[in-house]
């Protein structure tokens, strides 16, 4: 998936991509990146403040991910392997 920033009058020409992979523990691997253009000044400021401004934004995303309806029921569901066993 990929996006384009328009409104953002510090950075120019930004253009960012997100990957999600899944892990075999059923979780997702979030894999954010970005190109932009800045003043010489802000160039000095902007890759950390966008580190930690786009890891918050992956982080919510797991956060609401983990906590949604699908999720919540993937949780609960029982094991195909215990289905249909009596105590015997």
């Amino acid at each position: 998936m990929a996006y384009e920033d328009a409104f953002n009058s510090s950075m120019h020409n930004y253009h960012a991509g997100i990957e999600l992979k899944p892990t075999a523990s059923s979780g997702t691997v979030i894999h954010w990146y970005g190109t932009y253009e800045t003043s010489w000044l802000l160039g000095w400021v902007m890759p950390r403040y966008l580190q930690k401004f786009m890891q918050a934004m992956a982080e919510g995303l797991a956060r609401h991910a983990e906590e949604s309806e699908p999720a919540r029921l993937l949780r609960e569901k029982p094991s195909e392997e215990n289905e249909g066993r009596t105590g015997h």
